[in-house]
């Protein structure tokens, strides 16, 4: 690149900074106080919360580097019209270069854009969301004393054996009696409190249901009842698959009325009660 491509490519480059340096800073204080309302990082701590705040801007920004591409190239040849400078490159048959920049200008912008939406935002979500599960884990953790009942909402009991520094909760025994019809009882070695857009979840190892619980959904019944240790999961393909995601390794669950072995509304008759219990 000559000596004016280069000197076309810094002044593109600095309009386009300074209006995306603008865009960052109001997207860092929304977020900030988006995090702050919703109290995502509750007594963690200003450094935490500084850092969930940039790890929220990457997602946002995307859009907003576009934008400011565009713009600060404009704005840049706007400025050159105003000071004349156009009109010397095209009487000095400089326009070719200036062509050569601003498709060069296009590519490293677009080599910006692919490396912020593939590459830094994905990180950040994951970096964001491990922040907020722990968050979620300690805030639960740190409500149950050890080997004493809780009352978590109207309905559900939870006593637990200890906690562990990443937050993982041992001895797990959770009571939920919310459903009038049907009470539920779950119990693990170890749980996991995290949290999602949805709300916070439980994920159990090494758990179990204690007593047997019927779901249904349209014309599929599901029947799912507890089992001693080391049993396994005795279940159809996607029943084995929801109780690998609840964490519940010993239980009988046979599907019942189900025209196929697969069908949805299999999977719906087992999600019906007991994961909505688990999960909230």
């Amino acid at each position: 690149m000559t000596r004016l491509g280069t000197s076309l490519f810094r002044l593109f480059a600095a309009e386009a900074a300074a209006l995306f340096g603008v865009a960052l800073t109001i997207l860092y204080l929304v977020q900030l106080l988006r995090v702050v309302e919703v109290g995502a990082v509750r007594d963690r701590g200003l450094g935490t919360l500084f850092w969930q705040t940039i790890l929220g801007l990457p997602p946002l920004s995307i859009a907003f580097l576009y934008v400011c591409l565009a713009i600060g190239l404009a704005r840049a040849l706007r400025a050159m019209q105003a000071s004349r400078e156009l009109h010397i490159i095209h009487v000095s048959q400089r326009l070719p270069v200036l062509l050569g920049t601003i498709l060069s200008y296009a590519a490293v912008g677009t080599l910006l854009v692919l490396l912020l939406a593939h590459v830094i935002a994905p990180w950040a979500s994951r970096e964001n969301n491990q922040i907020k599960a722990q968050a979620a884990a300690d805030l639960v953790g740190r409500s149950l004393v050890p080997n004493r009942f809780a009352e978590l909402g109207d309905g559900v009991t939870i006593t637990v054996g200890g906690r562990g520094a990443d937050g993982e909760i041992t001895s797990f025994f959770a009571d939920d009696r919310r459903d009038e019809n049907t009470r539920r009882t779950y119990i693990a070695d170890s749980a996991l409190i995290t949290a999602d857009e949805f709300g916070y979840v439980l994920q159990l190892k090494d758990g179990t249901i204690h007593h047997n619980v019927t779901g249904h959904h349209g014309a599929a019944t599901v029947m799912m009842a507890p089992a001693p240790r080391g049993t396994g999961i005795i279940a159809g393909g996607p029943m084995r698959a929801v109780f690998e995601v609840l964490g519940i390794t010993d239980s009988i669950a046979p599907g019942l009325n189900a025209a196929r072995k697969f069908s949805p509304s299999v999977i719906q008759g087992s999600l019906g009660r007991p994961a909505n219990g688990a999960a909230t």
